[in-house]
């Protein structure tokens, strides 16, 4: 029996916190939707040959008072050909199984492909503090942030959320001195603390 998805949304708040885990989209997901669509339009088929041939038969022995020899005739040539219908339903059959195992085949393949890119799309997520340290514009400073997993290279993206700030205005804030252990924040606003969080991607490749 098909087992039905319930389908749902992915939902995250503006920091980028995740409030609802949406369904995947993904291969497995809509092979089984072909699966199950491919096996019930068989199935109808099914159903719709056996009507057509019961109807057949009674509307042949309907008339057997009259000619009944003629009949036995006439039923012998549609069990022939209802014959010939259902083995050729039946290789129609054996080859929706070999493209079930082709597509399982498939999925295999893309389940490793998408082991591979998993680390490349992870996301590591931080919560940093800028402060100035004297009377602005004299007491800007550079951060440094590491990285909890070094990447491969330095190629990876970083994006800044300010989560808050205080003591002054707001400004600019600019990402440097990338290295594969970590980077580098500088805020050059007159606000003495902002606290930011920031989403690193990639460089893992």
């Amino acid at each position: 029996m098909f087992k039905r998805t319930f389908w749902r949304n992915h939902v995250e708040d503006q920091d980028g916190k995740v409030i609802q885990q949406g369904t995947l989209l993904e291969q497995d997901q809509f092979n089984r939707m072909e699966v199950g669509i491919s096996d019930s339009n068989m199935a109808a088929n099914i159903i719709h040959i056996m009507l057509l041939w019961f109807g057949r038969r009674l509307g042949v022995l309907e008339t057997s008072s009259n000619s009944h020899d003629t009949d036995i005739a006439s039923i012998k040539t549609l069990n022939s050909q209802q014959d010939t219908r259902l083995a050729a339903l039946e290789k129609t059959t054996g080859s929706h199984t070999t493209d079930i195992a082709s597509m399982k085949n498939t999925d295999t393949q893309q389940n490793s492909r998408l082991s591979a890119l998993e680390p490349e799309v992870a996301a590591e997520v931080k919560e940093v503090t800028l402060k100035n340290g004297s009377k602005w514009p004299f007491g800007i400073n550079e951060v440094s942030v590491a990285l909890t997993k070094t990447r491969k290279n330095a190629n990876y993206g970083v994006n800044v959320y300010v989560k808050s700030y205080a003591g002054g205005r707001l400004g600019d804030i600019t990402v440097s001195g990338k290295l594969t252990n970590g980077f580098k924040l500088k805020h050059d606003g007159s606000a003495q603390t902002v606290v930011v969080v920031v989403r690193v991607t990639g460089g893992m490749n």
